[in-house]
């Protein structure tokens, strides 16, 4: 029984030292292999291993200082500068890596924009009928028409114009009602001159009064049909026949959400485009910036005042545009 414990622990002991040599010894060789070996200071160098010791990496040949075998070329260069990345030509085609000039540039910020052209208020106006009567004829029927100033829009029969012109037949020689009927005249901006064919005495002025157009642009809308009765009793407003814009330029306002407002401000270039135009690029300056944001809305909205002397740009077109902004503080950079 002895002798049989004995060869037991002689077993033990020898099966220790074996794994010892095998394992633990690795780590001591390792660190017995100069650094400059391990190591080398140019990056293009071929590297060294092991097959069976992948951990081992020289930058010669020979044989591994573990196990003795010989050394192998390795595809890893663990001196080569962690900041550069090189491929292969196969890799930099498969990546579809490109190259660019390196140049200053500033840095831009881009807003899009979404809104509509509207008609300039400045140069929107209201044609009405400035005196009493019944409408007999329209010389303007749709909407959309062009009327230059002094054009014959409408024919109206007054009584109350016809009774003006017998007072200034049959009361010559009355002073004050003259003048009392210039000023009915003037406050229905009529003169002596339209009553010129008004033959009261020869029973020929029941007639209907002609009215003209006091602004030049596109009538924009409609208000009145033959037949209707316009109402101006001295101080009374008087009716409107139509509204009547000059587009010889237009504004053209665009929805800015919030937490872009502080790269916009007056005087900033937009350019945009419309649906009926898409291959023209219009552009326009902000005039204006709301000073509110609309309830239970996001956005603000900014406003461009446009030249639009070919009248392509009309009211209530959709237009998409874009600001092209430069952050405040930002520098050149380099690309």
């Amino acid at each position: 029984m002895k002798k049989i414990w004995l060869h037991t622990s002689s077993t033990l002991a020898a099966g220790i030292l074996l794994g010892w040599l095998i394992f633990g010894n690795e780590k001591t060789v390792q660190q017995q292999v100069p650094a400059n070996v391990l190591c080398a200071a140019d990056g293009s160098l071929q590297a060294y291993t092991c097959s069976m010791h992948p951990s081992v990496q020289l930058a010669q040949t020979g044989a591994c200082p573990l196990c003795g075998m010989p050394l192998i070329p390795s595809s890893e260069k663990p001196w080569a500068d962690p900041s550069k990345l090189k491929m292969s030509p196969e890799a930099v085609a498969l990546a579809g890596v490109a190259t660019a000039i390196v140049r200053p540039t500033e840095v831009v910020k881009t807003i899009p924009l979404q809104g509509k052209v509207v008609a300039d208020e400045s140069r929107l106006y209201h044609q009405v009928a400035h005196f009493p009567g019944r409408i007999v004829k329209l010389h303007v029927h749709e909407d959309g028409e062009y009327i230059t100033k002094g054009q014959p829009l409408a024919e109206i029969y007054s009584r109350e114009v016809i009774g003006i012109a017998e007072t200034f037949a049959y009361s010559q020689n009355n002073p004050a009602i003259i003048r009392s009927s210039r000023n009915t005249l003037r406050s229905w901006n009529l003169t002596e001159d339209d009553l010129k064919d008004f033959d009261v005495k020869n029973n020929k002025h029941y007639k209907p009064v002609t009215v003209k157009a006091d602004f030049s642009g596109y009538v924009l809308k409609k208000y009145v049909n033959e037949g209707d009765r316009t109402s101006n009793d001295y101080m009374a407003e008087p009716t409107r026949l139509f509204d009547i814009a000059d587009l010889s330029k237009v504004w053209v306002e665009f929805d800015v959400y919030q937490e872009d407002l502080r790269w916009v401000g007056k005087g900033d270039e937009v350019t945009f485009t419309v649906r009926a135009y898409p291959e023209k690029v219009f552009t326009g300056f902000v005039k204006r910036i709301s000073p509110q944001v609309g309830e239970n809305s996001v956005t603000t909205t900014i406003r461009l005042e446009v030249d639009n002397p070919h009248k392509l740009l009309k009211p209530n077109m959709l237009a998409e545009g874009s600001l092209r902004v430069k952050p405040q503080g930002s520098a050149s950079i380099q690309v």
